[in-house]
C-alpha cells in the first residue's frame, strides 16, 4: 500500500487554476492597456464582444464547472496530471504578461 495522500477531489490545482485564471485575466488587462494585445482567437473574440469582464466571467464560469465536475465524481489519475499540466502553462502565461508589463 503506497503512502501517497490523494485529495479527493484534488484541491490544490483547482485552486492554483482559479487564481492563475483570474491573474491572467488582470494582467491581461493591463497589457492591453499599455498598448499589447491578445494572442488567444478565443479571448480576442470575447475582448471585442464585453472587454475583460466578459472573459473574466467566462473563465469563472469554466473553473467553477471544472470544480463541480470534480466534486461530483473524482478525477482518474491522467487527469489529475492533465490539471498539473494546465496549471504549469498558465504560471507560463503568467510570467510572459509579467514579462511584457516589465518591460512598458
Amino acid at each position: 500500500m503506497s503512502d501517497l495522500i490523494v485529495l479527493r477531489p484534488p484541491w490544490p490545482p483547482l485552486f492554483m487554476l482559479g487564481a492563475l485564471n483570474m491573474l491572467d485575466v488582470v494582467f491581461t488587462a493591463a497589457v492591453l492597456g499599455a498598448g499589447g494585445a491578445e494572442a488567444n482567437p478565443l479571448a480576442r473574440m470575447l475582448l471585442g464582444v464585453g472587454g475583460t469582464g466578459l472573459v473574466g466571467v467566462a473563465k469563472l464560469a469554466v473553473w467553477a464547472a471544472i470544480v463541480c465536475l470534480c466534486v461530483a465524481r473524482p478525477p482518474s489519475a491522467r487527469l489529475l496530471w492533465a490539471m498539473w499540466a494546465v496549471v504549469g502553462l498558465y504560471v507560463a502565461v503568467v510570467a510572459n504578461n509579467t514579462i511584457v508589463l516589465a518591460g512598458t
